[in-house]
């Protein structure tokens, strides 16, 4: 029987017909190794670090996707060495993902709510967030029929030691060795209602560096942002406005950043090593100075501002 209906068929038979396959070739060796096939979609990122690629099977699922959520694949870890296929994990619905080095797969159990890891070699699988059942852990769907996604691993540390996951409100870290589960935020979000996310501060690497990186909290009240050192938790910048965009140079004595409120446009910022000496370097609408938005928007009365900021929140308070 056919895994997709007819008109779907119809609808995707230009982009069939285009589908290729992909191999590798060694140029000392003069070998050439086939990594992908009518069954198998190889994944392949924009650089490839890794002697590891991470391939996915739809086929078993497709007949389902008429009805069912998520869309589920069977995974493959792919050696770029020797074409060599390993099974990973059957029927993942959300996440699949290889670390670094390809030693450790991870995937998200929607319906338990668990972020698992699977040991490639030794098929060893370890759920790293059960200890804290009482954390949210994937998105908030507003009330939609249907599993929720997790909000997903962030990266791994140097040499495959932790993992990084994020929550609803903070980042978290996941030791490997001593399967420690710790908050990088102290659990501070959570307490003050305020989301934080981690900054990479090395983009190309294969691991993240937490004394390159940054905490970023946004406060759900207020929707200031603060940048906080990721060891210490000390403030490294604070600004009443949402961040719209974050950029660091690769020797970070440069920092352009973006931000917004109801009264100011996200203009491109310049700032020093250490978020110092903030200039504007954009002007991109000279006439904005001259309109009030805040004044214009404000309600007359502090009830009706009221009613603006929950609807504002898009949560229940």
């Amino acid at each position: 029987t056919d895994k997709r209906l007819q008109p779907q068929q119809l609808v995707e038979l230009k982009e069939d017909k285009k589908q290729t396959d992909l191999y590798v070739y060694h140029i000392e060796s003069k070998t050439i190794h086939q990594l992908s096939n009518d069954s198998l979609s190889v994944y392949l990122p924009k650089k490839l670090k890794s002697n590891y690629l991470i391939a996915s099977n739809e086929l078993p699922y497709q007949a389902s996707y008429q009805w069912d959520s998520p869309f589920r694949k069977d995974h493959y870890r792919i050696s770029v060495l020797d074409g060599k296929i390993e099974a990973l994990h059957m029927g993942t619905g959300f996440g699949g993902q290889l670390s670094p080095k390809g030693t450790y797969y991870t995937y998200y159990d929607g319906v338990k709510k668990e972020h698992v890891l699977v040991d490639v070699k030794t098929k060893k699988t370890t759920c790293i967030n059960c200890e804290r059942k009482d954390v949210k852990w994937d998105e908030d769907l507003n009330g939609t029929p249907q599993l929720a996604d997790a909000l997903g691993i962030i990266g791994w540390l140097k040499d495959e030691k932790a993992v990084l996951i994020q929550s609803e409100f903070d980042v978290w870290k996941y030791d490997l060795e001593s399967k420690n589960l710790t908050a990088l935020s102290k659990e501070e979000g959570w307490k003050k209602n305020e989301k934080y996310a981690y900054y990479n501060g090395q983009k190309d690497s294969l691991f993240m560096d937490l004394s390159n990186g940054f905490l970023i909290g946004t406060s759900e009240i207020t929707h200031a942002t603060t940048i906080y050192n990721t060891t210490t938790l000390d403030t490294v910048y604070f600004t009443n406005h949402a961040l719209v965009d974050l950029d660091i140079s690769d020797n970070k004595s440069s920092i352009l950043l973006r931000k917004s409120s109801i009264k100011d446009y996200p203009e491109a910022l310049l700032l020093d090593a250490g978020f110092k000496n903030e200039r504007q370097i954009s002007k991109t609408n000279p006439q904005q100075s001259a309109c009030d938005i805040q004044k214009t928007l404000s309600p007359p009365n502090p009830d009706q501002r009221r009613v603006r900021f929950i609807f504002g929140r898009t949560r229940s308070e």
